[in-house]
């Protein structure tokens, strides 16, 4: 089994070249600027150039196209933008080699409510976003197929070790979560 580590807007940095290692030994990384390594000032510029250059649908369809081609059985972990981009096409996704889908604060799926994922996808959301509610979103996704919710007592961006929002607690106690729904998940057993 492999992990597919897809990245939030800052894209691939040491920190997640560190939690891919955390995860397994088998982990490939998508991120939205093509392997190329960015040295973001902070957040704001981070979001500008992931807006200005890349986009959720653009994002989305490098995301598409790594999954079509995923060739062992696979566990997708996707943060923020990457969760948002993963969860747009998550209805499409026919390959059989994807066997569960994590989710990290994917803010932008209340723009695409009407998604009903393939795939077992447990969703983990921030305690609270200044742009909506989180209480409102977790209530409208609650009865999706395939969809498991968790709202955490942490901020977006508690994993992303660049995010004024980490938490070094709740990253070690989400990466041991991850690791127990792998190692319980039904297709374990097969």
């Amino acid at each position: 089994m492999q992990f597919l580590l897809i990245t939030d807007i800052f894209g691939r940095t040491p920190a997640v070249s560190g939690l891919a290692n955390e995860l397994s030994d088998n982990t490939i990384i998508i991120d939205p600027y093509n392997t190329e390594e960015q040295n973001f000032g902070d957040e704001a510029q981070a979001y500008q150039t992931f807006m200005d250059k890349v986009g959720i649908e653009t994002y989305a369809k490098q995301v598409s196209k790594v999954v079509a081609g995923l060739a062992v059985p696979t566990v997708i972990v996707a943060f923020s933008a990457g969760a948002s981009a993963l969860w747009s096409v998550s209805e499409r996704i026919t390959n059989a080699n994807v066997r569960l889908n994590i989710l990290f604060y994917a803010s932008q799926v209340r723009h695409f409510l009407a998604v009903k994922p393939a795939v077992e996808s447990y969703m983990i959301y921030p305690s609270e976003e200044t742009h909506f509610s989180i209480p409102e979103l977790v209530t409208k996704l609650a009865f999706v197929p395939n969809v498991k919710l968790e709202v955490s007592q942490y901020k977006h961006g508690f994993m992303n070790k660049l995010s004024d929002n980490f938490s070094a607690e709740g990253y070690r106690m989400y990466v041991q979560q991850i690791d127990d729904l792998v190692s319980t998940h039904q297709w374990q057993s097969e």
